[in-house]
């Protein structure tokens, strides 16, 4: 599968400046958690998938990740599949749209 929640001018921005990834990828992950939490799956589903394609480019950006950051990745990566599977369960009327553009 492959999907793709940045917009191409936000992933463009993010790869031009990947120390700023980090934070959008906090912020994206916390924001799917809140809205998990709402039951509103198909948008946590957007912002979880967000958060991990930030993460790629900010864990790209650095050469020597620490172990919290690779936790946290592997959190952040296990929620956007648990909310794929849970949306992907779900009636076809509350799944993410294939390209979710939640940063603008």
């Amino acid at each position: 599968m492959t999907t793709s929640f940045l917009c191409h001018r936000h992933r463009t921005w993010l790869l031009q400046h990947p120390k700023m990834a980090q934070n959008i990828w906090f912020n994206s992950h916390e924001q799917a958690c809140q809205l998990a939490e709402e039951k509103n799956f198909a948008r946590a589903t957007a912002f979880a998938g967000c958060a991990v394609e930030a993460a790629d480019i900010a864990l790209q950006a650095n050469t020597l990740p620490s172990r919290e950051l690779l936790e946290h990745y592997t959190h952040t990566c296990a929620l956007l599949m648990q909310l794929l599977e849970r949306t992907r369960s779900a009636p076809s009327h509350s799944r993410p749209a294939p390209a979710a553009r939640t940063l603008h």
